[in-house]
C-alpha cells in the first residue's frame, strides 16, 4: 500500500463551493467593485468645478447631443427588424414544409423500412418476411440502422433547405 500525506490549510475549509466557483465569485466581486469605483470617479469629476468636466459642461454636451440627427439610425433599426421578421417567416415556412415531408430509411439488407418526417417524428416501420426471420438482436439492429438512415436523409435535406433559404435572403450559408 502507498499512502500520501495531504495537508489542509484552515482557509481551504471555509467554503463548500468548488475552487472554480470561488474564483469566479471573487472575479465577479472584483468586477463589481471596479465598476462602482469608475462610477464614483465619473461623479466626482462631474461635480468638480474648474477642470473641464463640471456639471455645466456635461449639460452643454447633452444639449449638443440633442441636436444630432439620428433619423438614419431609426431607419437602420427598422430595416433590421423587417429583415429579422422576414427570416423568421421564411424559417417557419421551411419548418412547416419539413414537418409534412417524409424520409425513408433502410437497413443494410433492405429488410426494414423506417419513415421519419422532416421534424424527426417516426411515422412508420415496415418489416419484410426476411426481417421477421432474424433473431431479436439482429432485428433490433436492422430497425436502428433503418431509423439512422432516415434521420441522416432528413438532416441533410433540412441543411440543404436552410442553405437555400440563406442564399435567397443574401445571408452567409451555413456549413454542410
Amino acid at each position: 500500500l502507498i499512502f500520501s500525506a495531504v495537508t489542509f490549510h484552515p482557509t481551504m475549509m471555509t467554503s463548500t463551493k468548488p475552487m472554480a466557483a470561488r474564483r469566479q465569485a471573487a472575479c465577479v466581486t472584483r468586477s463589481r467593485a471596479a465598476t462602482q469605483q469608475r462610477r464614483s470617479t465619473i461623479v466626482r469629476r462631474a461635480q468638480s468645478g474648474p477642470g473641464g468636466n463640471s456639471m455645466e459642461d456635461m449639460k452643454k454636451a447633452a444639449e449638443a447631443l440633442k441636436g444630432l440627427d439620428l433619423g438614419n439610425m431609426g431607419k437602420l433599426m427598422e430595416n433590421a427588424r423587417k429583415a429579422q421578421q422576414q427570416v423568421q417567416q421564411e424559417a417557419m415556412q421551411v419548418q412547416a414544409e419539413m414537418a409534412v415531408t417524409e424520409f425513408e430509411g433502410f437497413d443494410e439488407d433492405e429488410t426494414v423500412r423506417a419513415v421519419l418526417t422532416g421534424d424527426q417524428r417516426p411515422t412508420a416501420v415496415e418489416l419484410t418476411d426476411a426481417a421477421m426471420q432474424k433473431s431479436p438482436e439482429e432485428l433490433g439492429k436492422a430497425i436502428t440502422e433503418a431509423y439512422q438512415d432516415a434521420h441522416t436523409k432528413s438532416s441533410v435535406a433540412l441543411k440543404e433547405r436552410m442553405r437555400e433559404l440563406a442564399n435567397k435572403l443574401g445571408l452567409p450559408t451555413p456549413p454542410m
